[in-house]
Order: structure tokens, then sequence, then C-alpha cells
């Protein structure tokens, strides 16, 4: 099976992946936690397979998002609202800055 290069996203279009992702998150939403993991890893893996997951960066993602969770979470309980406004606030300038320098 050959892998998709890297402006390949699914041979069947946009709308199809956003469709099963959209079923997924649905399911995932309405059922209870155990079965929530079953589904997510079932999604994992069949795109995994297929090839479609870019796992050189999925992987660092995933870390980066599990450890902001985990550091935000502590923070957000330790710090309180405050905290939380001043970090989305940096964040967000952060962010603007980035987007703006990209595009000069």
């Amino acid at each position: 099976m050959s892998r998709p290069d890297s402006t390949h996203v699914d041979p069947r279009g946009l709308r199809v992946v956003a469709g099963i992702t959209s079923v997924v998150l649905a399911i995932v939403l309405v059922t209870p936690d155990p079965l929530n993991v079953i589904v997510l890893a079932v999604q994992v893996a069949v795109f995994g397979i297929a090839g479609a997951v870019a796992w050189s960066v999925a992987l660092p993602m995933a870390a980066g998002q599990l450890a902001g969770g985990v550091v935000g979470a502590r923070l957000a309980i330790r710090g309180g609202a405050r905290l939380i406004r001043i970090a989305v606030l940096v964040v967000s300038a952060a962010l603007t800055v980035k987007l703006v320098l990209d595009l000069v």
C-alpha cells in the first residue's frame, strides 16, 4: 500500500472525512466513557491502517495536547479564572503576531 504525500487528504474528499468525524463525535458525546475510548481507538486504527495519519505530526501533537491539558488544568485550579484570562490573552496575542508575520 502506498503512502499518501503530504498534500493528500483522502481520495473520497473532505466531505466524507468531515462526515465520518461528525458521526464519531456524535457517538462519543452520547455514549458512556469506556465506550468513548473504544470508539476513538477504532477510529485511530481505521485511519492509521488506511495510511491517512501523518504519525510524525500526530504523535507530537497528541503529546503536546496531553501535556497542555494536564498543565492547564493544574494552573486553572491553582490560579483561578484570572490566570486563565491572562493566559488566553497572551496566547491569542502571540498567535495574532505569528499570523501577521506569516502574511508579510
